[in-house]
């Protein structure tokens, strides 16, 4: 993270995608409440997808799933969208997000993990591959994530439609 040049007492703030974290941490440090209101709405940005999604389907958040049957969804997401599946790394940790790592299209997952992050990280993938290197939370990846959830809604247990 780093401050850019005071542009009539505003300050231009810069924070990179794997400085999220350290801007979060910066933000409980810093006292002065300008500088806060800026990294907030600057995290709020990051952040505003995950809400969205929130928002839309929560019932695909309360299914837990294991990792045969993450790999299982993961090829038959792949084989409706036509596009190769991406390999699937579950790392020790018990709980917690998955990261899509786009240079080596690998998903890195905890051993036990919701439905719902397996979309979102399929959702990334999907837009890596139809749209050129483009796997971040923009407009391209909010299409995949749509087309994604809907097609998923198939393998939604009947009881939580």
């Amino acid at each position: 993270m780093s401050f850019g040049k005071h542009l009539n007492n505003h300050v231009v703030l810069r924070v990179k995608t794997k400085e999220l974290k350290s801007a979060l941490c910066y933000l409980k440090v810093v006292s002065n409440e300008y500088y806060q209101s800026i990294i907030r709405l600057l995290i709020m940005g990051w952040l505003k997808v995950y809400d969205w999604e929130l928002q839309r389907w929560p019932e695909f958040r309360k299914i837990e799933i294991g990792r045969s049957d993450s790999v299982k969804y993961f090829k038959k997401f792949s084989r409706h969208f036509k596009i190769r599946p991406p390999l699937v790394n579950m790392i020790s940790r018990k709980r917690g997000g998955g990261t899509y790592h786009a240079s080596d299209e690998f998903i890195d997952l905890p051993m036990v993990t919701n439905f719902g992050l397996i979309i979102h990280e399929f959702a990334h993938h999907f837009s890596k591959v139809r749209f050129a290197n483009r796997c971040h939370h923009d407009k391209r990846f909010k299409r995949c994530l749509k087309a994604t959830y809907t097609f998923a809604k198939r393998y939604l247990p009947k009881d939580s439609v």
